[in-house]
This record gives C-alpha cells, sequence and structure tokens, in this order.
C-alpha cells in the first residue's frame, strides 16, 4: 500500500494546478512530531525577525496541541491531502528527518534538511545501509535527491553528509552551526523556571538526565539501580537529586514501569523540547545516543553507561569514533560507573571536551538559527 501511494504521488499528484506562494514555508519534524527539534528554533527565529511575513505550517500527527505553537503558526494534518497541497504551494521546504510522502518537487522550490542528529557516535544511513530497511533505503535516497541545502554544526558533520545521505550533486552544506544548540549560548532563566513548574520541582532540586537509546531487542531493561546511583552521585556531588527518565518514543510504553518502583526517578518522554531538560540537567548519563553531544555543548557532566556494548556494535550499529577518543567516562558495568562517578575530575573532563571540540572542527556560536533565518528570507522571493 505505502509503495502504491508514494508511485501515485510521484506520478499523479497534480502539482502543476498549485501555484509556489513565495511567503508561504512548511515544517515537518520527525515525520509529525510536535514543535520541538531544529525546526522549532528555526520558526522561532523566523517570527522574532520577521513578525508574520512568512505564512508557515507545520504538519503534526496530533493537531489538538496548538496551545505549544506560536500563534501565527497555521498546523496541519501530517500525511493529509492538505498536507500534499501545502508542500505543493510552498516556497520553502524544512525537515529534520526523511520525508516519506511529498509531492515532486517543483524547481523553483527549496529543501532545507537540518538533521537531528549534531554529531553521530552510530553510523548512520548510507554508512549502514546494508542494516538499514530495504523501504527506509528507498525513502532516503528519494529524500536526498531532493534536498536543495543541508546544515552542518562541525567539519566532520559536513563531511558524513556528503558521503552518506544521498545528496544530488547539487546540494550544499550550509556551515552555520545547529539550531537547537543555540539553546545552549542564550539560556533563559524562565527555561529553567517552566521545567520546574512543569514537573513540580523545586529550585534547589538537583538534576540527573538519564537518556538510554532506542534497541531493537523488545525486551531489553532500560532501567538502572537507580537508588544506588544516586546514592553515589549525592555522595560526590553533594545536595538532593533526582533523575529524569527520557526513554525513546518506541518505548515509551515501558517508562510507567520504572518510576512506579522508584519514587525518585520522574518519567519526562513525552515533555516536547530534550534542550529544556537537558538545561535543567547537572548530569546527563547515555549510551549510543548524539543526546551526549548536545549536553557537552551544554557545559553538563557526562557519562556513558552501555552494558550490551558488545553485541550492539556487532548487531546494531558500528561507532564512527573509538570509544577512547570521546572525552566521557564509558562504562559497561553499573559497578564501573559508580566508580567513574566518584573519580570524576571536572578540570580533566573540560580539558577533554576542548581537545575533542578542536579535533573535529565544531563552529557553534548561537546564531545558526538567525543564519538560516536570514538565508530562507534571502531564498524566499
Amino acid at each position: 500500500m505505502k509503495k502504491i501511494l508514494v508511485f501515485l504521488i510521484d506520478h499523479f499528484f497534480p502539482v502543476f494546478i498549485f501555484p509556489i506562494r513565495k511567503n508561504k514555508i512548511v515544517v515537518d519534524s520527525f515525520r509529525g512530531n510536535d514543535y520541538s527539534g531544529n525546526c522549532k528554533y528555526i520558526v522561532d527565529k523566523l517570527i522574532e525577525l520577521y513578525g508574520e511575513t512568512f505564512d508557515i505550517v507545520w504538519l503534526a500527527k496530533n493537531t489538538e496541541k496548538k496551545k505549544c505553537y506560536p500563534p501565527s503558526v497555521r498546523v496541519v494534518k501530517y500525511n493529509s491531502l492538505q498536507s500534499l497541497i501545502e508542500l505543493a504551494t510552498a516556497k520553502i521546504w524544512i525537515d529534520d528527518f526523511r520525508k516519506k510522502y511529498f509531492p515532486p518537487k517543483k524547481r523553483r522550490q527549496i529543501y532545507l534538511q537540518t538533521w537531528h542528529g549534531f554529531i553521530s557516535l552510530k553510523y548512520i544511513e548510507g554508512d549502514t545501509e546494508s542494516s538499514l530497511p530495504y523501504e527506509y533505503v528507498k525513502e532516503a535516497i528519494r529524500d536526498g535527491h531532493a534536498i536543495d541545502y543541508m546544515v552542518s554544526g562541525t567539519k566532520r558533520t559536513t563531511e558524513l553528509y556528503k558521503s552518506a545521505f544521498w545528496l544530488g550533486k547539487n546540494a550544499r552544506i550550509l556551515e552555520f552551526g545547529t539550531p537547537r544548540i543555540d539553546a545552549f549560548f542564550n539560556v533563559n532563566s524562565a527555561v529553567i523556571k517552566d521545567v520546574n513548574d512543569y514537573f513540580m520541582l523545586h529550585d534547589s532540586t538537583r538534576i540527573l538526565l538519564y537518556a538510554p537509546t532506542f534497541r531493537n531487542t523488545e525486551d531489553y531493561d532500560y532501567s538502572l539501580n537507580f537508588t544506588k546511583l544516586l546514592e553515589e552521585i549525592e555522595k560526590k556531588f553533594g545536595g538532593n537529586w533526582k533523575v529524569m527518565l527520557r526513554l525513546h518514543p518506541n518505548v515509551k510504553g515501558k517508562e510507567r514501569s520504572y518510576i512506579e518502583k522508584n519514587p525518585n526517578v520522574i518519567g519526562v518522554s513525552d515533555y516536547d523540547d530534550v534542550q529544556n531538560l537537558i538545561i535543567r540537567a547537572e548530569i546527563v548519563i547515555t549510551d549510543y545516543s548524539s543526546l551526549m553531544f548536545d549536553a557537552m555543548m551544554n557545559e553538563k557532566k557526562v557519562f556513558l553507561y552501555f552494558p550490551d556494548l558488545m553485541t550492539y556494535v556487532s548487531e546494531e550499529r558500528k561507532f564512527y569514533f573509538k570509544l577512547s577518543e570521546l572525552p566521557f567516562s564509558n562504562n559497561t558495568l553499573f559497578e564501573k560507573l559508580l566508580k567513574s562517578i566518584k573519580k570524576f575530575d571536572t578540570r580533566k573532563y573540560e580539558e577533554n571536551v576542548k581537545k575533542f571540540k578542536s579535533r573535529i572542527g565544531i563552529f557553534e556560536d548561537g546564531r545558526a538559527s538567525e543564519r538560516i533565518a536570514k538565508f530562507i528570507k534571502m531564498k524566499a522571493k
């Protein structure tokens, strides 16, 4: 059915009867997500700089959550006939993931792809083609050929996009920085207050964000011994701590069973903006997620914990970096994680982060969204 739908849209959708509107921008985040990610920060900046100059359309699976969008943003049902019409008439498309269903792009339309990873630890896209579903690869190739511009925040990422994203020969990489990383350069105290209010946290409560990535194994246990973990954290850093648990959307249904057993664990998997959670946290524990690099940019203490390392590398994804190249402690045993926390040296950690940033050529400065917004204004003619 999906193959037939893509074929029909590609070959029979009457794009020629829909004129392009120069001021229209259609935005899609991760195939219908709510207002979040790189796309959110670009839209916020467009509105800040240009008011209601643009007709901005956000494609969402859930069109009822309109309160989380700026008033001037129109919310349209993702994958609806109306969404195809909006795409067919827009001057600019913005996305942070592969588009699945979209009408043939006209010559004068522009597709800006921001991708959702800032730096990738795991092999992605063309570099792991053999491990990806055949249908996804077909979608990715079709999407890649439609992209006009990709946005990068590091020299290393630029090279990855060129080699592994199936881009057309005329596609360009814009080394403008990563929109969502801007949040870490312009931290507003209101963000912390919003998170505190949302989760009913006291200002003095210290937060550890635990965000494991998705595994293909259905019965994988994402929990930790949170009691022991918090004991070690409080012993090392002082204060009263709680854990924010953020699971991948595919497994967030498991969250309830974990937090019911642990009164000091808060479920945050449904919270829209992970950047705000990073800002509120002081420590981040993850495994293979690129969240580690976002947290690094916000100067958080990062610890890696992956008890299934050997299985993951052999059966799921290989890595772009040796673990020894990363500035974070990497731990395959829970006891080793506790020991890494106990022995944590702030000065050494900061030195390692500085060296790592230099090695991969980061050029983030908090102005990525501004550059992209101005670029869009220039192109929307």
